[in-house]
């Protein structure tokens, strides 16, 4: 009985041993396939690579020798233009010493009649000029503003003076008068005002200039002129002449008013077409 249990026992260990290498076998011919498969995909790569590799150096032999036959045109076609251009400059320079002897051989028998013709020529622009100098002389004593004639005949020349600017300066002058009376008026600065707000009037502008001590004992006058309603306003203002560069002074106003000389010109433009201006 021992012995046929023990029997039994190692062929059941047999077994066991038997189905571990089976399942080894199959390992190992499963890792040989996919090192197979790996080495046949690796080789088709390879395969690939080389045919990639051929056709790169086609393609870079196909550049390289259509560069050379660019290079062989160019320098062919530059060889026959310098040709040519050597040629018609041979042409050229035989053509011209040609028309240069022609020249010479006509201009040799004409020599001495130039000559003469220019003689002729030069003592005719001197006798020209002569005349032309004696009908200067005689305009200017035609036109002489200053010549009067004499009793006797005789023509007398008075040199005119030259008025400096001496003479024309303004002076006063009495003429007789008192020297205390004064019939001049007095001269007055005459200031255009504009970018003014729509509800600004003459009283608000003159009460501004009032409350400055500058202007508080001044004589200004404030004028509004004519705008349309969808304008900025704008007015006139006259005042002392000796106030112009105070009224001038972009400080003495409020911000963005604007200040400048104001144009009789325009002022008469504007009413003679009766529309809005900007003076």
């Amino acid at each position: 009985m021992c012995c046929e249990t023990s029997e039994k026992e190692d062929g059941s260990s047999m077994v066991v041993i038997i189905q571990t290498l089976k399942n080894e076998i199959d390992l190992l011919k499963k890792l040989i396939f996919e090192k197979d498969e790996k080495n046949r995909i690796q080789s088709e790569n390879i395969q690939l690579l080389k045919q990639n590799n051929q056709l790169l150096k086609e393609n870079l032999g196909t550049s390289q020798n259509k560069a050379n036959k660019k290079a062989e045109n160019s320098a062919d076609k530059t060889h026959i233009l310098a040709t040519k251009t050597a040629e018609a400059d041979k042409i050229n320079l035989k053509s011209k010493n040609e028309t240069q002897q022609k020249v010479n051989n006509i201009q040799g028998p004409c020599t001495s009649k130039d000559s003469k013709v220019n003689d002729q020529s030069s003592k005719q622009k001197d006798e020209l000029l002569g005349y032309q100098k004696q009908i200067m002389d005689n305009l200017i004593n035609i036109n002489d503003e200053s010549t009067n004639n004499n009793d006797d005949g005789f023509i007398e020349v008075n040199n005119r003076k030259s008025r400096s600017k001496k003479d024309v300066s303004y002076k006063k002058k009495t003429f007789g008068l008192n020297k205390t009376e004064n019939f001049g008026v007095e001269k007055k600065a005459w200031i255009y005002l504009y970018r003014i707000k729509r509800h600004v009037t003459e009283e608000k502008i003159l009460g501004f200039l009032k409350n400055s001590p500058k202007f508080k004992d001044a004589g200004i006058t404030v004028k509004e002129l004519p705008t349309s309603d969808s304008q900025n306003k704008c007015f006139m203002l006259s005042a002392d002449f000796n106030l112009k560069d105070e009224l001038y002074d972009p400080n003495n106003w409020p911000q963005s008013v604007g200040i400048r000389r104001f144009d009789f010109k325009k002022y008469h433009s504007y009413q003679q077409r009766n529309k809005p201006a900007d003076f």
